[in-house]
């Protein structure tokens, strides 16, 4: 064989590693997608059942974390006595003192500002945000999406992570969806 020749070869080699590579990632890619979706039917099956809202939101949550692998995540409706504060109802991962003795104020901090608004927001580092409520040790990210439903705002999924940046256009919409079923199961159950 020619040099010429070694070089195709090597050359023809080196692509096909190349697609065997983009097709490994996209099958991943596809995998993780068809569970994404398997999960969120799940969830619309729940809304369906007969359960608490706790527990549905609980579940909500547990099924978020397994898709989206986030450390902490919480849903925050207003407390009964006074719907100007929101009080976590569900979480995973937060400190049981963050879970029983958190109260955001409607406006204040992230949460409270998506409650607010009624708009969803990422803040990629929490650090240069003026009015970030910490919810974790070395909190670096947040993410919050007010519970709309019937054009109400019911409250606020919020998650937070230890990275800087740590959240993705694709988590954020999933993120989206798994407030939207939360909406309804409040919405529902209120």
């Amino acid at each position: 064989m020619t040099q010429e020749q070694n070089g195709l070869v090597r050359d023809m080699g080196k692509d096909a590693g190349a697609l065997l590579d983009e097709l490994a990632e996209s099958k991943l890619q596809l995998e993780r997608r068809v569970r994404e979706l398997q999960v969120l039917n799940h969830v619309g099956k729940l809304l369906g059942a007969v359960l608490s809202l706790d527990e549905v939101l609980s579940e909500i949550l547990r099924l978020a974390n397994e898709v989206l692998k986030f450390k902490c995540c919480a849903v925050l409706l207003p407390d009964l006595d006074n719907p100007e504060f929101l009080q976590v109802r569900a979480a995973i991962g937060y400190p049981a003192d963050v879970i029983n003795g958190t109260r955001v104020q409607r406006g204040q901090g992230v949460t409270g500002t998506a409650y607010r608004t009624g708009l969803p927001s990422i803040v990629e580092d929490v650090t240069q945000h003026p009015d970030y409520i910490p919810g974790i040790r070395n909190g670096r990210c947040e993410m919050a999406c007010p519970l709309i439903a019937r054009g109400k705002v019911l409250g606020v999924l919020d998650c937070e992570g230890a990275d800087e940046e740590g959240f993705s256009d694709q988590d954020f919409l999933l993120f989206s969806t798994f407030a939207s079923q939360a909406a309804n199961a409040s919405s529902e159950r209120c």
